[in-house]
């Protein structure tokens, strides 16, 4: 039924100016300003007509002309003292009307500027102008990895004074606050935070994506529809970088069949990575010798030693095996061909093409290639074929108790260069997770055998056999509460380490995750090989792809069996003994078929751990320590 009209239907004309009003502030601070400007205007034009009309001037005037009346009411709106020296009732009058007009406009002026400003520094607080920089890192998304991967970031970028524009749909005071818990030092780094839909073209605009060196993309914690919200960015970082769609782009995921679609769907300037993986390839290299959690960990930190990969047009012609032996402040392990791909430990009498770029161990990226061409050439001759170090498959006997999200890709990476004969045991909390829970990847001819547990936790140590060789506790992150996850692991690491105190010379390598990085300290006990704190290692490595999306096929080489890799090897092996410098190792190393990268004490003389030590640094070698290879 059609509604009637009726009288109160009629807008009457203060409904009608209030709403023109209330339209006109809506329009903004320059709105009102000018509307200000006009009605000030034609105030002070009607006074000078009045005076002009009644034959009066006000004082001060200079002649009777009307452009003086109008100056001087001008003069009236903007000081209130003009007035005072007015003389006569009708230019008082026309005088006090103008100047009270001017109190209402200066008074409506200030509270309009006052609130422009506020306005736009309420608009820099919720961090929405845009950015005006270049050669920038952009993160886009939050999640338990910022602070770390910021950190990391600042630590890579020390001295470059580089920009890292961090982008979240949340306000960016508490994101800034949360950041800023997590970076030690920017080390010049300037930090910027913006609140904005990364999903969004128009927020991306804000952070300048086709001027900044690298995006990364974070997924989220906790979230299902983490990887569906990174895939969407990613998808909308592309059609925002345009003519500059080359800009590599690294972005978080939680589903490796994801991962894998999408860098198939796509070029090779978007590079997935799943977290878990990413780990869990890290802590692989603890399983399979005693110390190689510990390289590792210190390759991928940017607080030590890292991996590069460098052009060297001074080396262009130069055999590699030249390089080993001539280099000083780095130390070089392979090769990498323009078309991506990496060879590690290359031949030595290999000759470097002007498309190959250096892999090289060092300290910084800016590194000096320089070599020490006098000593290459007392060392060139004499070179014998000498057995290498490569490890073989060996029979393994893991026993992992608990478990999360990271038991199948660290059972499938460990599988791979494990013996036949090895063997895994799972024990397990029934109480906790349902043995249907517990998703064992298929290992081939190992054995696999879950055993659920539920009686005391402090007799835990008598499962451990003493054939078992490497012992992993992994955290119940995704089935217990967070406050519960770390003391119940805790819990049995002081446990085992009590019933294992006995077994010194057969004492199985024992690996620990955590989830909180503020327990790290209370895991780092004698006999643990490597503690893993899933998001600092995650955010550690994922800095390292960001610095250098080429650094993936890197690990990827050393991590695949049947290849160079990183090993451990006993000094006296490499017939070194006593007072010796580095270049002697180097050099020995090479003669033996590896690449010596650094060296490592043994735990009971503090297990110091060196890589990329400088050329001419002399050693005392000790009993037990261990030369760091590649081979």
């Amino acid at each position: 039924m059609s509604r009637r009209r009726g009288s109160d239907d009629r807008t009457t004309w203060r409904q009608y100016l209030r709403y023109r009003f209330d339209s006109l502030l809506a329009r903004g601070t320059w709105a009102v300003l000018l509307w200000l400007g006009i009605v000030t205007f034609a105030v002070v034009l009607t006074a000078s007509f009045l005076l002009r009309r009644a034959g009066v001037t006000l004082a001060g005037s200079e002649d009777g002309g009307w452009f003086e009346d109008f100056w001087q009411s001008m003069l009236r709106t903007l000081d209130t003292g003009t007035m005072a020296s007015d003389s006569g009732w009708r230019q008082r009058l026309v005088a006090l009307s103008v100047t009270i007009f001017g109190l209402l406009v200066l008074g409506t002026l200030i509270g309009v500027i006052a609130s422009g400003v506020e306005a736009q520094i309420d608009r820099m607080k919720r961090g929405r102008s845009a950015v005006v920089e270049s050669d920038h890192i952009v993160v886009l998304g939050a999640s338990s990895l910022l602070p770390d991967v910021v950190d990391q970031l600042c630590r890579a970028n020390a001295g470059r004074r580089t920009a890292i524009v961090v982008m979240a749909d949340q306000d960016p005071a508490d994101l800034a606050e949360e950041v800023r818990q997590g970076v030690e030092n920017t080390f010049g780094n300037r930090l910027v935070f913006r609140d904005g839909d990364p999903t969004r073209l128009a927020d991306l605009e804000l952070v300048r994506l086709g001027h900044c060196r690298t995006v990364v993309v974070l997924n989220g914690d906790g979230d299902h529809s983490g990887d569906a919200r990174a895939v969407h960015t990613v998808l909308a970082v592309r059609e925002a970088l345009g003519d500059h769609d080359r800009t590599p782009i690294v972005v978080v995921l939680d589903e490796a069949a994801v991962a894998e679609t999408l860098a198939a769907s796509l070029d090779e300037s978007v590079h997935p990575i799943v977290i878990t993986q990413a780990v869990a390839r890290n802590v692989v290299f603890a399983l399979r010798e005693r110390g190689l959690g510990e390289v590792m960990s210190e390759l991928t930190d940017f607080r030590g030693a890292d991996v590069y990969v460098v052009p060297a047009p001074g080396l262009v012609g130069t055999r590699f095996g030249d390089v080993v032996v001539g280099a000083s402040g780095f130390r070089p392990i392979g090769l990498m061909r323009d078309t991506g791909a990496v060879e590690i430990q290359p031949a030595a009498d290999e000759v470097i093409d002007s498309s190959d770029r250096l892999v090289i161990v060092a300290h910084e990226s800016t590194v000096d290639l320089d070599l020490d061409c006098g000593f290459i050439a007392e060392q060139r001759v004499g070179h014998g074929d000498r057995p290498d170090f490569r490890s073989t498959s060996m029979t393994q006997h893991v026993l992992v108790v608990g478990w999360s999200g990271l038991g199948p890709p660290l059972l499938t990476g460990w599988a791979m260069s494990a013996g036949a004969d090895s063997t895994v045991e799972v024990v397990f909390d029934p109480r906790v997770i349902d043995q249907d829970g517990i998703d064992v990847p298929d290992l081939g001819d190992i054995s696999v055998v879950l055993k659920p547990f539920t009686g005391d936790i402090t007799t835990l140590g008598r499962r451990v056999a003493p054939q078992i060789t490497a012992i992993v506790l992994l955290a119940y992150r995704d089935h217990l509460p967070s406050q519960e996850v770390d003391s119940r692991t805790l819990l049995e690491l002081m446990t085992l380490r009590r019933d294992l105190e006995d077994r010194v010379q057969s004492a199985p390598r024992l690996v620990v995750e955590l989830t909180d990085p503020g327990n790290s300290p209370l895991a780092d006990v004698r006999g643990v090989d490597e503690v893993i704190v899933t998001p600092a290692m995650a955010s550690r490595i994922l800095a390292q792809l960001v610095d250098d999306p080429s650094r993936r096929a890197v690990y990827l080489a050393l991590y695949t069996p049947g290849g160079s890799s990183i090993h451990m090897v006993r000094a006296e092996r490499l017939d070194l003994r006593g007072t010796v410098t580095i270049r002697d190792i180097v050099v020995a190393a090479a003669a033996h078929g590896v690449l010596a990268i650094g060296w490592r004490r043994p735990a009971e003389l503090g297990g110091e751990l060196v890589l990329n030590p400088a050329a001419d640094r002399r050693l005392d070698l000790a009993s037990g320590d261990e030369i760091v290879v590649i081979g």
